[in-house]
Formats: C-alpha cells, structure tokens, sequence
C-alpha cells in the first residue's frame, strides 16, 4: 500500500514539474518581439558612444547583425547583442551593442576602432 501512494505522489510531482517547463517552451514570435523591442536603445547607445569617439554630432547608424540565445526560457542569459555601424564626419566605427530587457544598453568599439572615410 506504502509503495502504491509513494508511486502515486512520484507521478504527480512529474506532471507538476513539467507543466511549467512546457509553458516556457521558445517562442519565435515572442523572441522578435524582444529583440525589436530593445532595438532603439542598441541604436541611441551606438549613437552615444559614437558621438564622443567620432568627436560628431551627426551620426547615422545601420545595424549589420542581431544575436541571441532562447531569451524567452526564465533560466536563459537574456541578452540580445547587436552589431551597428557608426557614420559621421568622414569617420566610421562598429559597435557590439548588448541589451538585456527593461536595461540600458552598452555599446562597445569592435576591432580596430574608429576608421577614417574620405
């Protein structure tokens, strides 16, 4: 009788501890809607940083590249990294970017750093 109940309760843990799993599984409609969401702050963080290294106020930005890992699993690292090119004043610099949600964005230089354009 004893092992009867402990079989019962043991299958009933499962069902509980699957079921969440199950409602967490990725979404990739729910990840673009993340990684659009955190665009604008990727592109003003790019802008920002380019200001001051390019020494410009105008600048013009393109995004070259969009990673991320499942950011919609509660244990994933949810970050999106994006890769953004900066124009201005006859300068140009790539910036890797990276955005968590509900966060500021940080924008890094890539490689060799600010590029003179003629």
């Amino acid at each position: 009788m004893r092992k009867l109940a402990w079989r019962r309760f043991s299958a009933a843990l499962a069902v509980v501890a699957l079921v969440p799993l199950a409602a967490c599984k990725s979404s990739p409609q729910r990840e673009q809607e993340i990684v659009q969401a955190s665009e604008p702050g990727a592109v003003e963080a790019a802008q920002e940083r380019a200001r001051l290294d390019l020494n410009c106020p105008s600048i013009q930005t393109t995004i070259l590249s969009r990673e991320h890992g499942d950011i919609t699993r509660p244990a994933a690292l949810h970050r999106v990294v994006y890769r953004i090119e900066a124009r201005g004043c006859r300068s140009r610099a790539v910036y890797m970017v990276a955005c968590t949600p509900n966060t500021v964005c940080s924008a890094m230089t890539e490689g060799a750093g600010i590029e003179r354009t003629d």
